[in-house]
């Protein structure tokens, strides 16, 4: 996998949807992960810059997300 520079993170009560880019802001992580998941999988990558966003409404977390893998 490319090196994630960026994620994304739509949070709610029990999903999260992450959305990574690599440095040419191209997507290389599109994940759905439970609450408690979160630390093992954020403990296995290298420091990065993550975005936390809590969307509401008819959006879903990839639509809500997608916006952080451009600047």
């Amino acid at each position: 996998m490319d090196q994630i520079i960026r994620i994304g993170m739509d949070t709610s009560k029990h999903v999260f949807q992450l959305h990574g880019v690599n440095a040419a802001e191209e997507p290389v992580l599109r994940k759905k992960l439970r609450r408690q998941d979160l630390m093992t999988f954020f403990t296995k990558l290298p420091p990065t810059v993550i975005g936390i966003e809590a969307c509401g409404g008819l959006t879903t977390g990839r639509a809500c997300c997608s916006h952080w893998g451009t600047r």
